[in-house]
């Protein structure tokens, strides 16, 4: 059969989405055709939600190092996005369209299927999205089809049913709702057990070669994105993951992963075939693997692969010793979530139980062995006050976080912390969502207005980056003209300036890596 899966996405994706790649390999591996089309690459306009960027001019300013050539850009992106998505199921001819969402894009998706020659198409709606709020989902007007869940195993199931004429209806995974409007809730299937029986991810889909170019540390690489597991350990309030494990059942400390092998040969196919030089690891927690398992693993990568990678992980699962092996594999970087530097909120309401002292100390294993570290940090939770906001960037700077993301909460559907919103006040339950901005916006009812707190996050990498005598400036900047007023745009400048000509912790960071790697060449 022919398969077109639509992946809707606000701003211009230049990631592999990994669900979609496997998905893709499972279905080709079935003998089916596959279509990817994202939205992203074409003139969005038609379908944005009534709140977006571009209609509230709120955009969120560039912190990055600057690539030493320009990145490609799509020569698509002047297209209507409806007219284009019309050409390709004229041109495709699909027998099922699936889209793949989140809560944010899924709007996007179901504007796009309504506007275009999809209606009166088998049309099926799935990603995180549809499987921790499926009544949400299922619930606008033109859905009939929403699928839960993993689709490993229940999609080719389902088109199975479809190939010889047979109803979907009672198909696993899936929620159909009739004429009447009531809705049937068929089983779910259990997960892929063994992520060894699985294809190895399908690059093909991806034409473009914005997909694969992607910039690191002032250089351009040609990028691969790959997890090797599914799964968390933590139950964090303002994660999916929680909602995700209920649906199934999934106790605590359940990862489903690859084995050593398995993933050396996967990456060795993944690299001569797409030419790829830098290996980006999209795992929950690249680190909640015990010592033996990376050590055998970074052994593995460094003989067969031995490409520069970055890497996600939960700082209280670094060791020193973990610190090591993934020097021996190359990992240039590593993003931790540190969410709030208050321990009190990190503690209460988000479930992350460490305290500071350890984030600072576990940060300084990997800085001593030369590895750049980043945080992902959240600001605006409920109950929080600017100055537990400032604590959060005070203790990146404290701990010398190299790069900081800084977004503001967003109450999505069903999280912990969205219920703990409500039930305290701080958020309306009926509000919608969608005049709302992620992740530059929140509803919530804080302390600090709006307005503060954007302030505040554009001035967050300021307070964090910059030596403590401008601090003054930097609090001036925040009250009176971070928009696009003189301090604020000086204090970047200066940023920038500290970021490209007199970045020091870059230089003796590389000088610990190279030390570290001659150590462990002499098998210290």
């Amino acid at each position: 059969m022919k398969v077109l899966i639509l992946y809707p996405a606000l701003q211009l994706l230049n990631i592999k989405p990994m669900g979609v790649s496997m998905l893709s390999a499972v279905l080709k591996r079935d003998g089916h055709e596959v279509m990817f089309f994202n939205t992203s690459y074409y003139n969005q306009d038609r379908i944005l939600p009534c709140a977006s960027m571009k209609e509230k001019d709120i955009y969120p300013p560039y912190w990055f190092k600057r690539a030493k050539s320009k990145l490609p850009i799509p020569d698509t992106m002047h297209i209507d996005v409806v007219e284009a998505f019309n050409k390709s199921l004229e041109v495709f001819q699909p027998n099922v369209i699936l889209v793949s969402t989140t809560f944010v894009s899924f709007t996007l998706g179901y504007k796009l299927i309504t506007l275009s020659d999809a209606r009166g198409r088998l049309v099926i709606y799935g990603g995180i999205h549809c499987t921790t709020n499926p009544e949400l989902a299922i619930s606008n007007e033109n859905v009939k089809y929403i699928h839960l869940g993993e689709g490993e195993i229940s999609v080719p199931a389902i088109l199975s049913k479809l190939q010889a004429n047979e109803s979907i209806d009672n198909c696993d995974n899936l929620w159909v709702k009739n004429g009447s409007g009531s809705i049937k809730k068929n089983k779910l299937v259990e997960l892929t057990k063994d992520l060894g029986e699985l294809p190895y991810y399908d690059f093909d889909i991806y034409a473009n070669e914005s997909y694969y170019v992607r910039p690191f540390l002032g250089n351009i690489y040609r990028a691969a994105d790959y997890s090797m597991s599914r799964g968390c350990f933590k139950r964090c309030s303002y994660c999916f993951y929680k909602n995700f494990s209920d649906t199934y059942g999934i106790k605590e400390k359940e990862i489903r992963r690859y084995s050593p092998e398995r993933a050396i040969e996967e990456l060795v196919y993944l690299k001569e075939r797409y030419k790829i030089t830098l290996i980006k690891f999209y795992d929950s927690d690249f680190l909640s693997v015990g010592a033996t398992y990376l050590d055998k693993f970074s052994r593995l990568y460094k003989r067969y692969i031995d490409l520069p990678n970055t890497s996600t992980g939960c700082i209280d699962h670094v060791t020193e010793k973990k610190a090591k092996y993934l020097v021996r594999m190359g990992c240039r970087s590593i993003t931790v979530g540190l969410e709030s530097g208050n321990e009190n909120i990190r503690k209460r309401l988000l479930n992350r139980n460490y305290s500071n002292k350890l984030f600072i100390e576990r940060v300084k294993y990997l800085r001593n062995v030369g590895i750049r570290v980043t945080t992902a940090n959240i600001i605006g939770f409920p109950t929080e006050t600017r100055k537990d906001m400032l604590e959060t960037m005070m203790l990146n700077k404290k701990a010398r976080v190299v790069y900081q993301d800084y977004n503001i909460f967003f109450p999505f559907p069903n999280l912990e912390l969205t219920k703990y919103s409500i039930e305290k006040g701080y958020l309306e339950k009926d509000i919608k969502l969608d005049s709302y901005i992620y992740p530059l916006e929140t509803p919530l009812k804080l302390e600090i207005s709006h307005e503060q707190m954007r302030n505040l996050s554009r001035c967050a990498r300021l307070y964090a980056t910059l030596p403590f005598f401008f601090i003054p400036m930097i609090r001036y900047a925040e009250r009176y003209n971070t928009r696009d007023g003189l301090v604020w745009r000086f204090l970047r400048r200066v940023y920038f300036i500290k970021l490209h000509y007199l970045d020091f912790a870059g230089l003796i960071r590389r000088i610990r890596w190279e030390w570290t790697v001659r150590k462990l060449s002499r098998g210290q």
